[in-house]
């Protein structure tokens, strides 16, 4: 959850690639002495292409350039053999963040608007930060979607999406 939301709130110059990226969502897991042995994220969206590329988020060397308007998937879990295995996924939209003397930065949009299962996340193990982050994220989710529930779904939705 915390590689989740930790590259959902960077901001990162307009050219940097997925591969610069990547340590962000592993640095909590590799302070634990965990790590996963699949991509951070991939491209989503030309031809139906599920694994789009050429831009990815993973550890292996990619250089393809990210840039405003691509989309690309943030994917970070771990997986122990006979033990448990969990991961949280959604789909970014790579968006201009602000212009400095340094360039150019982005950041991302979630484009996927679906609750999070908070009951595998260990809420003291997240910062101020990142519950702030949590927490909007889910106002969003309920603002977006609760117009088009009946009621039922909308008490669901509001249970789902409350503030930490």
């Amino acid at each position: 959850m915390k590689g989740h939301i930790q590259l959902q709130l960077l901001h990162f110059p307009d050219g940097a690639s997925g591969s610069q990226l990547d340590a962000i969502a592993r640095k909590d897991l590799w302070k634990a002495g965990y790590n996963y042995l699949h991509g951070t994220g991939h491209g989503v969206g030309a031809f139906l292409n599920v694994h789009e590329g050429p831009h990815q988020i993973r550890m292996e060397w990619r250089p393809a350039p990210l840039h405003a308007g691509m989309t690309v998937t943030d994917e970070p879990g771990v997986y122990l053999e006979g033990r448990f295995g969990v991961r949280t996924e959604n789909t970014l939209l790579i968006i201009p963040a602000e212009e400095t003397e340094s360039g150019k930065f982005l950041q991302f949009e979630p484009l996927t608007l679906c609750p999070i299962d908070l009951r595998p996340v260990i809420k003291d193990m997240l910062n101020n930060e990142e519950k702030e982050w949590l927490n909007q994220y889910h106002e969003t989710v309920y603002a977006k979607l609760s117009p088009y529930l009946d009621p039922l779904e909308t008490a669901w939705l509001r249970q789902v999406t409350t503030p930490l």
